[in-house]
């Protein structure tokens, strides 16, 4: 799960897209994505912790993975500041 939160030469991840919300000028700015399976929420707290800091000084914020079943994560991921 970790590879989406990189930046890779490839193109593989999310981080790409979170510059490219982080640069529109008006409206709602998020990424939905779709985690199978759900990762607990200490794992995914974690991964996003580590993301934040990585992407400094562009803010996330995710809706709680406790609220969703274990087969499945739908996460909005806002994009809250830029540069």
């Amino acid at each position: 799960m970790g590879i989406y939160f990189r930046r890779t030469d490839d193109g593989v991840g999310i981080t790409g897209d979170v510059v490219k919300l982080m640069r529109a000028p008006n409206g709602e700015k998020v990424l939905l994505l779709f985690v199978h399976p759900r990762p607990s929420a200490e794992k995914w707290s974690l991964l996003m912790d580590a993301y934040a800091h990585r992407i400094s000084p562009i803010a996330v914020e995710q809706s709680d993975v406790t609220r969703y079943p274990e087969s499945l994560y739908v996460c909005k991921l806002a994009v809250k500041e830029s540069f």
